[in-house]
C-alpha cells in the first residue's frame, strides 16, 4: 500500500469532515482493540534488535525512523474517529422517537383525512402529517400547517402544505425551538390567500390535537 503524507492525509480528513451535518456528530465507541491495532502497527516498523554492540544513533535519524509510524498511528486514529461519526448517521433512523401523534378530522365535507405525528430525532423535533384525497385550493390560495394552542387563538405557522394535495401526501417539517408542542399541540390546516398576510385566514379545513 503507498504511504501517504500527513499533509495529504489531513487533507483528505477535512475534506470528509466538510460534509458532515450535525447530526453526524454523534459519538460512537470506538472499536476495543484500536490501540491494539495501532500499537502492533508501530510495533511493525521497528526493525530487529541484533547482538554485538548497538550502533549510534543520531536524534534527526530516531525522529526519522519513528516520524512515518506515529504519523500512520495518529492518521488511523483521526480515520477511525471520523468513519465511527460518519457510520452514525445511517442509525439516525433508529433512533427516531415518537413524542405524540393525532387524527386530522376534516372541517368541511369536501376534505380528505390525514394523520400526524410528532418524532424526536436527536435534538430536532419533526411533525409528520400524511393527508389523503384532500380537495384543490381555491384558485390563489395555499394550504397552510399550523401548530395552535389549546383555546385556538395564538396559531404559529410551520409553512405551506407542498406535494400532491389530491392524492396521499407526505409532509416532514421541523418544529422551530420557539414553538412548543406542549403549549401548542393543536395541528392545523387552513386556507390562505397568496395575499402576503401572514395571519390564519380563519379558513381551516382539517385539525387534530397532538397526544
Amino acid at each position: 500500500m503507498t504511504r501517504q503524507s500527513p499533509e495529504t492525509l489531513e487533507a483528505r480528513v477535512s475534506e470528509i469532515t466538510s460534509e458532515m451535518t450535525a447530526e453526524d456528530h454523534q459519538l460512537v465507541q470506538p472499536p476495543a482493540d484500536l490501540w491494539d491495532r495501532i500499537q502492533k502497527s508501530v510495533h511493525a516498523e521497528r526493525p530487529a534488535s541484533g547482538g554485538g554492540v548497538a550502533a549510534v544513533v543520531s536524534l534527526d535519524a530516531r525522529r526519522n525512523r519513528w516520524a512515518g509510524p506515529l504519523a500512520i498511528a495518529a492518521s488511523v486514529a483521526i480515520l477511525a474517529g471520523v468513519g465511527a461519526l460518519i457510520l452514525s448517521g445511517p442509525t439516525k433512523a433508529t433512533q427516531s422517537k415518537l413524542v405524540a401523534s393525532a387524527t386530522l378530522g376534516r372541517l368541511e365535507a369536501t376534505q380528505g383525512v390525514g394523520t400526524a405525528k410528532l418524532v424526536r430525532e436527536g435534538g430536532t423535533l419533526h411533525l409528520l402529517v400524511k393527508t389523503n384525497d384532500m380537495a384543490t385550493p381555491p384558485t390563489g390560495s395555499d394550504y397552510e400547517l399550523w401548530l395552535v394552542d389549546k383555546k385556538v387563538t395564538d396559531p404559529r405557522s410551520l409553512g405551506a402544505v407542498t406535494g400532491r394535495v389530491t392524492g396521499r401526501n407526505t409532509i416532514d417539517v421541523v418544529v422551530p425551538r420557539s414553538i412548543d408542542p406542549k403549549r401548542f399541540p393543536v395541528v392545523d390546516i387552513s386556507v390562505e390567500p397568496t395575499d402576503g398576510n401572514h395571519k390564519h385566514s380563519g379558513h381551516s379545513v382539517m385539525r387534530g390535537t397532538l397526544a
